[in-house]
């Protein structure tokens, strides 16, 4: 499970989203998602620049999102499920 804290979200970003599965969901500051990442994500950001610098499109703002990202064991892992995936990505990696 993956939960995003929006920490700072540009003012006009209407088509910014993160989409799981076949559900989107815009960020809002201070307002949590939690979601399962074993579904098919993708988040979208319409506030970034073509890398020549101009915008993608005359309605869509500049600006920083910053999203605090904090990692959850999904709850119908077994024992033996967390040691393995703890071997595989020791804390602090």
């Amino acid at each position: 499970l993956r939960c995003h804290l929006p920490l700072a979200v540009p003012n006009k970003t209407s088509g910014s989203y993160l989409r799981v599965g076949e559900h989107c969901v815009s960020w809002e500051e201070g307002k949590p998602i939690l979601f399962d990442d074993s579904f098919l994500h993708s988040a979208v950001y319409a506030g970034c620049n073509d890398s020549d610098g101009s915008s993608i499109s005359s309605d869509q703002s500049s600006g920083d999102r910053i999203v605090l990202i904090v990692d959850f064991w999904h709850p119908s892992l077994s024992v033996a499920d967390r040691t393995a995936l703890g071997v595989l990505y020791p804390p602090g990696s």
